[in-house]
């Protein structure tokens, strides 16, 4: 679906248990939702984890790939959503409402949650889409987006949590980002940003990629190359026009840049 995030929808009818597998890059996050029968998870074939029915696992480490190997029981249906840290921020970042724990985490993240009955309506709408219709893509990214809405909706714990950064520094990277894109033709040095909110270039950098899940630079590249994106399909702009918009000298380096990320 749109902005890399994958969707695999497992269904076992059949009387024996099947098994799946998916590789996953250190930098995504996987979101498992079980809504009938059991699914278990397996890691280093010395670990397993039973998801039971009206269950969902959050699953993140920045330092070990979790490639999804998991087994589904028979009369088993399970959702799962695998998407990177930094797709998730600027989704929930995007609107006005808490941004959850996870979005902090340092290194690693595992936590088991009860689905409750908006969520199992629109998890089952999910497993029963219909393939053949020409929306289908728009169908399933709606419902992604509704059930990241449900899933997070509740969470009103403060940002003190034991897997982010302390609340000062959270707030100051908060800052740096806002200083960081505010102006999308011309990007600040890390001086410059560290000057302005009253941080170590250390602190900086470490926090920054704590926070959002990448570095300063690769932030502020995928900010303009997206402002880029939506310039390019409105169609009112020339290359030229649009590279220059968005901070590039030479529309070379922007067509280069731009292509290496779509």
């Amino acid at each position: 679906i749109e902005n890399k995030i994958f969707v695999n929808i497992y269904k076992n009818n059949e009387s024996k248990t099947k098994k799946v597998f998916r590789k996953v890059e250190m930098n995504q996050i996987q979101f498992h939702f079980n809504i009938n029968g059991e699914f278990t998870l397996e890691f280093n074939k010395n670990y397993k984890i039973k998801l039971k029915k009206n269950k969902c696992i959050l699953l993140y480490n920045s330092k070990k790939r979790i490639n999804l190997n998991a087994e589904i029981n028979k009369n088993s249906t399970t959702v799962s959503f695998v998407i990177s840290l930094f797709e998730l921020h600027r989704l929930l970042s995007n609107q006005d409402i808490y941004i959850p724990t996870i979005i902090n985490i340092k290194e690693k993240y595992y936590e088991e949650l009860e689905l409750d009955k908006s969520l199992l309506y629109v998890l089952n709408q999910i497993s029963n889409y219909d393939s053949s219709v020409n929306t289908q893509k728009l169908f399933l990214k709606a419902k992604i987006y509704e059930t990241f809405s449900l899933l997070f909706k509740n969470n009103k714990s403060s940002e003190s949590c034991p897997f982010t950064i302390n609340n000062d520094l959270l707030t100051k990277i908060r800052l740096a980002k806002e200083e960081l894109i505010k102006d999308v033709s011309k990007t600040p040095t890390l001086n410059e940003i560290s000057d302005i909110i009253k941080i170590s270039l250390k602190k900086l950098k470490i926090g920054f990629k704590e926070v959002y899940g990448c570095s300063v630079y690769q932030y502020a590249l995928n900010h303009k190359l997206e402002h880029a994106k939506d310039l390019l399909i409105k169609g009112e702009n020339n290359i030229n026009e649009i590279s220059l918009l968005v901070g590039y000298s030479n529309s070379s380096h922007f067509i280069a840049a731009f292509k290496k990320k779509y």
